[in-house]
């Protein structure tokens, strides 16, 4: 079973530590790969809806990921870091707020690195 949709979006599962039903994509200014709950809500009740293309996808609303310190001064410790925008159209908007050089940013949204291109979806129940 494949877990690709097309070259920018991977549907990903709990062993990669997403929820099933989320759609991943990789984000240029973190580094990493973010995801979009679309199937099923995340523990704090947020999710998204996904316009169904592969090629150049929307996703509302936007996703506001943050880490460390920037949820919480005691954990700062392990750093903090914000990554706040919106994928419309096939094209990253950065917001101000985050803490990457890309703030302030438009970006079309890249492939995925080789690595998870060729990764097969590991899953379970969530």
């Amino acid at each position: 079973m494949t877990a690709l949709l097309g070259r920018k979006l991977r549907r990903v599962g709990v062993q990669e530590g997403y929820l099933i039903g989320s759609i991943a994509h990789w984000c240029p200014g973190c580094g990493i790969s973010h995801a979009f709950a679309i199937d099923k809500a995340m523990p704090a009740g947020e999710r998204w809806t996904w316009d169904g293309d592969i090629k150049t996808p929307t996703f509302t609303p936007e996703r506001n990921i943050a880490w460390g310190g920037e949820i919480d001064p005691k954990f700062k410790l392990y750093g903090a870091g914000r990554c706040h925008y919106s994928l419309t159209a096939g094209v990253l908007v950065f917001f101000d707020d985050c803490s990457h050089e890309l703030r302030g940013h438009m970006v079309p949204l890249p492939d995925l690195p080789g690595h998870l291109l060729e990764m097969p979806i590991r899953g379970g129940q969530s």
